[in-house]
């Protein structure tokens, strides 16, 4: 299952800022042949890309995005609609297409919550906020930031253990009542 956990460790470097090794776990799950090398393809190239993109190479970025979208659709990988949807909207942001990106983050984060992925939907619905942060945007902005809170408490109700609560809680702006 190499592909599987160099796209899991590939999105973990990436998260941490280590652009270095992130591109190297994605190019090895897209080169190396494993048993779910084929099944992954999608995702290794929205990680590729997004290291591209961290990189502010948007146009390569958009080239990975492109070829994993197609891979999907051809093949049927509707459960990765959501994520090349949030991928596509971090792109367009990038390049300054505002309302391509708010087109597509709000496409992530309904395809997001029609499928219970909460953390992708949280993440789309951040970048549909960022996207609206824009001063003549205020009362689109304030619909989509009641939509983060609600998905918030939503995965803050899922979370039982306390310290990883308090985690999430920090990650995501929750004031900690103590």
């Amino acid at each position: 299952a190499g592909a599987t956990g160099w796209a899991e460790l590939g999105f973990l470097a990436l998260r941490s800022g280590d652009l270095d090794r992130a591109g190297e776990l994605f190019e090895r799950g897209l080169t190396i042949p494993t048993s779910f090398w084929l099944t992954e393809r999608p995702r290794l190239l929205i990680g590729s890309a997004m290291v591209r993109l961290a990189r502010g190479e948007v146009d390569g970025a958009s080239d990975l995005i492109e070829q994993a979208r197609s891979y999907a659709e051809e093949r049927s990988m509707r459960h990765l609609e959501p994520a090349v949807a949030l991928a596509l909207g971090q792109t367009r942001f990038a390049s300054g297409d505002m309302i391509g990106a708010l087109e597509q983050f709000e496409r992530a984060a309904n395809l997001a919550q029609e499928m219970r992925m909460r953390p992708l939907a949280l993440e789309a619905l951040d970048g549909a906020v960022r996207v609206l942060g824009l001063p003549e945007r205020d009362e689109e902005a304030a619909r989509y930031q009641v939509r983060l809170r609600e998905a918030v408490e939503d995965i803050r109700g899922q979370i039982k253990d306390p310290d990883m609560l308090q985690s999430f809680d920090r990650a995501h702006g929750v004031p900690v009542h103590g």
